[in-house]
């Protein structure tokens, strides 16, 4: 099996590199690279894990965002996503789930 390597990117001495992981800045973004093993598996740094508040007990979602982009995501990000994405093209003008309770009780009123 070949052997994984992770390199963090953006240590630029060796004091840096020793230290804990830190919380990024918002909008900053804490780059490494990962290499995969002969069967493809990578191995994905702790402090990666740590920097995106996943502590590994949890399934990650896994979607290809174009050529030679994986994006990992926890399933409250997938939820936020999806959230944020309807909230952006309603842009504040429908309540969905409004209308689905409007809808649910149109329905149940037509059953009775």
């Amino acid at each position: 099996m070949a052997a994984l390597k992770a390199e963090r990117s953006t240590a630029p001495n060796d004091a840096k590199a020793a230290a804990p992981p830190r919380e990024p800045e918002r909008g900053q973004v804490i780059s490494y690279q990962v290499v995969m093993d002969a069967r493809r598996r990578p191995t994905l740094p702790a402090d990666l894990l740590s920097s995106a508040h996943i502590d590994g007990s949890e399934p990650l979602f896994a979607h290809a965002l174009g050529e030679g982009r994986i994006v990992l995501e926890t399933r409250d990000a997938v939820k936020q996503r999806i959230r944020d994405s309807l909230r952006a093209k309603t842009k504040g003008k429908r309540n969905l789930s409004e209308e689905l309770l409007v809808e649910r009780q149109a329905e149940a009123a037509l059953e009775s």
